[in-house]
């Protein structure tokens, strides 16, 4: 199964929890890859298995350079605090629900 397939069907599991960023309607899926609300305001699953609800920037600048650098930040331990807090949040029995709102490629998750 590709990855965008486990991720999507993990993000159908949990649909009731995600609402329209624009106008906090829910969302609803869209075959293949998408979510939709009553007003028409549709988010797509991307390729690696993420979707953007944050709302669309006109200027990117995210370049190879900077996932290196971020990369290297994670490899020296500078996040381990926040981890293991996490690691410890939602650990064993225990059932919780983890947000990823704009913190990167997600690769540390």
């Amino acid at each position: 199964m590709k990855k965008i397939d486990l991720q999507l069907k993990y993000l159908l599991s949990s649909l009731e929890k995600f609402q329209c960023p624009n106008c906090r309607e829910p969302l609803k899926y869209l075959e293949p890859y998408s979510l939709i609300c009553n007003q028409n305001h549709t988010f797509n699953l991307a390729r690696p298995g993420y979707i953007n609800l944050a709302p669309q920037l006109k200027l990117r600048h995210y370049d190879r350079p900077l996932f290196e650098a971020r990369r290297r930040i994670f490899l020296v331990g500078f996040f381990d605090p926040l981890l293991e807090a996490i690691q410890t949040m939602m650990g064993p029995g225990k059932s919780n629900t983890l947000l990823d709102a704009g913190c990167g490629e997600g690769s540390l998750l």
